[in-house]
């Protein structure tokens, strides 16, 4: 296989792609389960990897302090907005504006909250103790995500290209749908990462030619992805 399973380009190297961020397996993630590997372009494998280090900032400092479980991915994602916890000083004034940045995205003071915000548990980097406070998500990063976890995982599983093949929708829920992930679990295919990342996929009950996808990252964000085949693809069938 010498093509990126992302961008379908053909470059002359290719990386070894972690689909499920490597740095996101909780410590507690057991050493059996199997992490989904696919080949990268060295593009894409530097532009997924920019957007993840910027959500897990913000997953990190949405989780429960009290979480054993997430324990190391609290304390990284902490650190990262400490300035004394800087190596040099460029890298000082790096979390200097990113702890600024994140104060700029909060939301706080009303029972009503945008979509794709999280709800803090502990407010206090943000001086937000007492206050109901939530972070703002951006929609791209959080599709950008989503997207790659269902391409890289039907490529993992069926050694399949979805893109190009699927046009992707994105649907981030509070709660998941029971009759979906009923079905799903019973027709489709599972796969648990430990603690940080839960996956359920496979072909819609009332479309199916229609892939469905449903993700729980950190049993914080919890994402459904629909493949609706291309016309190309549709014409094929």
């Amino acid at each position: 296989m010498r093509q990126c399973v992302y961008c379908q380009s053909t470059p002359e190297t290719l990386t070894r792609d972690h689909v499920f961020p490597r740095g996101w397996y909780s410590q507690f993630t057991p050493k059996s389960v199997q992490r989904w590997i696919v080949p990268c372009c060295l593009e894409c494998n530097k532009r997924h990897g920019e957007n993840e280090e910027s959500l897990l900032v913000r997953f990190g400092l949405a989780l429960d302090p009290g979480d054993p479980e997430f324990r190391d991915i609290i304390e990284k994602a902490n650190r990262s907005i400490v300035a004394a916890a800087a190596t040099s000083n460029q890298d000082s004034e790096y979390r200097e504006k990113l702890l600024l940045k994140l104060r700029d995205e909060l939301l706080t003071g009303g029972a009503e909250l945008a979509e794709h915000a999280l709800v803090l548990r502990d407010g206090s980097w943000a001086g937000q103790d007492g206050q109901f406070t939530a972070l703002q998500i951006d929609k791209r990063a959080l599709d950008t995500l989503a997207t790659k976890l269902a391409i890289g995982l039907t490529y993992w599983d069926e050694k399949t290209i979805l893109s190009g093949s699927y046009s992707l929708t994105v649907s981030p829920v509070n709660e998941p749908d029971p009759k979906i992930n009923e079905f799903l679990s019973s027709s489709g295919r599972e796969v648990s990462g430990g603690p940080s990342i839960y996956a359920l996929w496979g072909f819609h009950p009332r479309a199916p030619n229609h892939r469905v996808y449903y993700f729980e990252i950190f049993r914080l964000i919890r994402i459904y992805v629909v493949g609706i085949p291309s016309p190309h693809e549709v014409d094929q069938t």
